[in-house]
């Protein structure tokens, strides 16, 4: 509701970041829901909260973000 209303009101591209999250399933979920919410893009970040620089970066699930949605994705 916070992001439509924002997307509504602003006259600029409204983009959303977000963290992948214990399962893929709910990331995806998650993007899908921001897209419906009319942002023009989403920032995801590779690493889960508890992760730290030194872990690696979950590709593969950004890469099912990307296949997700149909707005554009920056991998962090």
């Amino acid at each position: 509701m916070i992001l439509t209303s924002l997307v509504s009101v602003s006259s600029v591209p409204v983009s959303c970041k977000i963290r992948v999250l214990d399962k893929l399933e709910d990331t995806l979920a998650l993007v899908r829901l921001i897209e419906k919410c009319g942002v023009a893009a989403v920032g995801v970040h590779g690493r889960r909260r508890d992760e730290r620089q030194g872990d690696a970066n979950r590709v593969n699930e950004i890469r099912e973000v990307v296949r997700a949605l149909s707005i554009p994705v920056i991998a962090k």
